[in-house]
């Protein structure tokens, strides 16, 4: 008993030491007592957060004041920028301008290729055209709410969430018997926008309105780039379930890797951080800029992000500057390893008088300077050499000018080069890097393209120096038209000029001319080729001779889906006379020959596990194959009993709830961030701050208590559209409800109620009955939750009329008015957030009672 007075007394002593410690935070801050009052009456969690803001808020203030009040030092040396942090050099910063660069285009983002892996989303506009001898003509149709598309004269099919591949199955499949020889193409032409948040050190945060196929690096483009005051190699993309990933664009604008530019989803948030440290590499690298230090990066990686070395540096007698305290130390490259790489401000790299030598050239991502001789075998000459870590290992060429067979060149493996080919005087090695690799994949696409701009340019000239003749000059009136015609044909030739760079612009465009110089070299890479289909992010060839490891090969050119089976992958060789099963992890052997591939099949025999309860006649949990549906899980718990409420089902997901619950924490970090400017603002002074404060500490407490519900909405009775075509996920959980004969008020009236439901009875009638409206009251938001979930919009009649038709089950919410004071933004949506997560969940519960 004693232990246990004792407990009690601890955990007293505990709370109060806690609650005095809150309390002190507070006071330390100086507010008012108003303020420090509204805060008090937040969650432990929330005030500490919002106290933890108001002081970093007012502590920069502080700072800011205290600089302005001291002169700018005199910054006239390397040292100097170093400590003071100074650099007028931002202009030459590596990778900004890449981000600050105009759109060519007033809506980029909407006029792109759409990957073949792409699921077609509600609101997504598809052209849908027939070919054949029965049945010809297209059809332009939208994506309605419910996933489906209907097809005058065909139908109606289902469509969200699939590809268009496997609509125009499931469309064929019906005009087989019906219009027989009919091809079909579906082509996405207008996608459903999706909204981003993108914040900090840009040049225009706020919230953007993106093409579904958006990446990071288009947004960053068109939110008018990153500010020199932000990271390139530190961005945060938060997802809405909470994900968070840290994203390196260097990646991109130096390796090419497309891997880590995020194709973003709605309702994402790009964060960009504060920049660290710069480093200036400069002499003799092939692009000598300022590059941010990472903590991991090494000297080879900054070395690397110049371009390497130049043909004619001394990179022996490389110069690096380092702080040591408050100077500056110079060392050469090779003492490198006895300073933290964090402590390095320069490195210059000086030029070299070279003495000639024949020898053997060396082409590629290749870092050492070692010196080939004839003699060396061609495993003496890939072991001798280091690399840069976009080395793509499985394909390099030795190109002689005839060997002994008469073949010009050679394919090999880095991985297990010959041992018996030895290099001859002349020869040249020639090793590719991702970027090579992804080049080669669109060098045909390219030069396509090439020609016909080529031949648009060329009409357009003959247009504007072969059509003016001395009649049109004459005429005014065609003159002016022509002069019209001609400038647009024009400014039309300098926009595909234009859109044809920029879409090949992070290819490497070097080798794509040394291509078009030697098409030999080309053929004989295609010859080497592995086509690789199925279960893949994007189409391709590989180039592969010798030992191959296949699953890594495909993981630098983007990668498997989730949905590819590893289990089940055959390489096939007919030249050679192979077909052989590839398990994950080991190499095979590659020979030379065409005709190669490799199909990724997808998998088959997945399981979902969820639960069904309530009104349905054998309630419980049961596992279904991957893509049963939701009327497949009817059918098995037998279907509904009598006293079922189809109306409204309710349907729980996993990753909905992830989303709601993250969607809170956003809105919640925003009302923070509000409060705090409200409160450490003086130009909000006289307007209303104080009232404002108190709101929106109101909707803190409000969010605290809002418990998301992760439900999917809609018409999920027995047999309807939605039951049949919505396939189950993981975890799902069912409740099918009683019949419902009660309607809720809620909201901003002066007592919420459940009463029974009358179908005499209008919108005014039931609001009469909770007491009518309080002063806060924002009457044209009214609005009604369905008991399916959905909402409907309902306004009150001047003459007492019925403006919506309301059913048992439905909730009627009267949403608060808030203070019209600028800078509301933020808090609107996260109001609005918070307020539909709250009523939602007090609609549900109404239903489960």
């Amino acid at each position: 008993m004693k232990e246990i007075k004792g407990l009690i007394a601890f955990f007293a002593v505990f709370l109060l030491s806690a609650l005095n410690i809150a309390a002190q935070s507070i006071e330390s801050l100086g507010l008012s007592k108003e303020n420090s009052a509204y805060i008090e009456t937040l969650p432990d969690e929330l005030q500490e957060a919002l106290v933890e803001e108001l002081d970093q808020k007012l502590s920069l203030q502080q700072q800011n004041a205290n600089s302005t009040a001291q002169l700018t030092p005199n910054v006239s040396s390397l040292l100097d920028k170093a400590l003071y942090g100074i650099d007028q050099r931002d202009q030459n910063k590596f990778g900004y301008d890449f981000f600050n660069k105009i759109p060519l285009t007033y809506s980029p983002l909407f006029d792109v290729p759409i990957a073949n892996d792409y699921k077609i989303s509600i609101g997504d506009v598809l052209v849908v055209s027939f070919v054949g001898p029965l049945l010809e003509g297209s059809n332009e149709v939208d994506v309605a709410l419910d996933g489906n598309i209907f097809i005058e004269n065909i139908g109606k099919f289902y469509v969200y969430g699939k590809s268009t591949d496997s609509i125009e199955e499931d469309i064929l499949k019906k005009l087989e018997d019906i219009y027989p020889g009919t091809e079909i193409i579906i082509s996405p032409k207008e996608l459903k926008p999706i909204q981003v948040y993108i914040l900090g050190e840009v040049e225009t945060p706020g919230i953007f309105n993106f093409n579904a196929l958006t990446t990071v690096s288009n947004a960053l483009i068109n939110a008018g780039g990153v500010k020199d005051s932000g990271s390139l190699r530190n961005i945060t993309l938060q997802r809405i379930n909470g994900e968070k990933l840290k994203i390196d664009l260097y990646d991109l604008l130096i390796y090419g890797d497309r891997s880590n530019d995020q194709r973003l989803v709605n309702g994402d948030t790009i964060l960009i951080n504060s920049v660290g440290r710069f480093v200036e590499v400069y002499g003799e690298v092939n692009r000598p800029k300022f590059y941010e230090l990472d903590a991991e990066d090494s000297y080879q990686d900054l070395i690397n992000f110049a371009g390497g070395y130049t043909s004619y540096s001394d990179f022996n007698q490389t110069s690096i500057k380092y702080r040591t305290g408050n100077s500056l130390s110079d060392l050469k490259a090779s003492d490198l390893t006895n300073i933290e790489i964090g402590s390095v401000f320069e490195i210059f790299v000086p030029k070299i008088d070279f003495i000639d030598k024949e020898g053997v050239k060396v082409k590629g991502p290749v870092l050492s300077d070692a010196k080939l001789i004839p003699g060396y075998t061609l495993e003496e000459a890939v072991n001798s050499l280091e690399f840069n870590r976009d080395l793509y290992p499985y394909y390099g060429i030795l190109k002689n000018n005839i060997d002994k067979q008469g073949s010009k060149y050679r394919s090999f493996s880095t991985i297990s080069p010959p041992k018996d080919v030895v290099l001859e005087e002349g020869s040249e090695l020639i090793f590719f890097s991702i970027l090579d690799i992804q080049t080669l994949n669109i060098f045909e696409s390219y030069k396509m393209e090439k020609q016909e701009i080529e031949e648009k340019i060329v009409s357009s000239q003959q247009l504007e120096f072969t059509d003016v003749n001395d009649s049109l000059i004459k005429d005014s009136t065609k003159d002016e038209n022509l002069i019209n015609f001609t400038t647009s044909r024009r400014s039309f030739s300098n926009y595909e000029i234009n859109k044809f760079v920029d879409k090949y612009d992070s290819f490497n465009l070097k080798l794509i001319e040394d291509l078009e110089n030697d098409s030999d070299l080309f053929e004989f890479i295609v010859s080497d080729k592995v086509d690789v289909s199925g279960a893949i992010k994007s189409q391709l060839f590989l180039p592969a001779n010798g030992e191959t490891d296949i699953f890594k090969a495909i993981s630098m050119m983007g990668g498997l889906k989730n949905s590819a089976n590893l289990s089940e992958v055959y390489f096939s060789d007919p030249t050679n006379n192979i077909y052989q099963k590839i398990v994950a992890g080991e190499t095979i052997e590659i020979k030379s020959g065409g005709g190669k591939a490799i199909s990724i099949p997808v998998q088959a025999n997945l399981s979902v596990t969820v639960k069904i309860d309530g009104e349905v006649n054998i309630p419980g949990t049961y596992t279904l194959k991957e893509g049963s549906t939701l009327q497949d899980l009817y059918d098995l718990a037998g279907g509904f009993k009598s006293s079922a409420s189809q109306e409204a089902i309710i349907l729980k997901r996993a990753d909905i709830l992830a989303n709601e619950e993250f969607a809170v924490q956003e809105a919640q970090r925003n009302l923070i961030v509000s409060v705090a400017n409200n409160i450490v603002n003086p130009s909000t002074e006289g307007t209303g701050a104080s009232a404002l404060t108190k709101e929106i500490i109101d909707l803190l407490v409000l969010s605290a208590a809002a418990e998301p519900t992760g439900r999917l909405v809609g018409d999920l009775s027995y047999s309807s559209i939605n039951a049949q075509k919505l396939e189950l996920k993981n975890e799902d959980d069912i409740f099918i409800p009683g019949k419902i004969s009660t309607i809720s008020v809620l909201g901003e009236v002066r007592k919420q109620v459940t009463t029974l439901y009358s179908p005499s009875s209008t919108l005014r009638d039931y609001l009469n009955i909770s007491g009518g409206f309080t002063d806060f009251s924002d009457k044209s938001g009214i609005y009604v939750i369905r008991s399916n979930g959905t909402n409907v919009k309902g306004s009150l009649s001047l003459f007492g009329g019925n403006s919506v038709v309301l059913r048992p089950g439905d909730t009627i919410v009267v949403p608060k008015k808030l203070l019209q004071v600028r800078g509301l933004a933020l808090v609107s949506t996260a109001s609005k957030v918070i307020s539909d997560v709250a009523f939602t969940a007090a609609s549900l519960n109404s239903l489960n009672n």
